[in-house]
């Protein structure tokens, strides 16, 4: 991240892909595909046994990205408790 040019307050340039709004819409999308993939694997089980890995494999990626997301916003919102 760039700092501001201004040496007196030197306040954190957040890039639009990275803010808050960013980060929960993401959130929110990580989160339908997690319930998609969940809902996949229940039907894969009884209809298409062999391919089951698939909905296992979105499943996992969504569910990893989505707890990065969110120890993200965490760790944002505990070092910056004012905003």
């Amino acid at each position: 991240m760039r700092i501001d040019s201004n040496p007196m307050y030197r306040k954190i340039i957040v890039p639009w892909y990275d803010s808050d709004r960013a980060c929960l819409f993401g959130a929110t999308a990580l989160s339908a595909c997690l319930v998609f993939g969940l809902l996949g694997f229940h039907v894969a089980i009884i209809e298409y046994p062999e391919l089951v890995w698939l909905p296992i494999l979105l499943t996992a990626l969504s569910g990893l990205a989505l707890i990065s997301v969110t120890a993200r916003l965490i760790k944002r919102s505990i070092s910056n408790p004012s905003q």
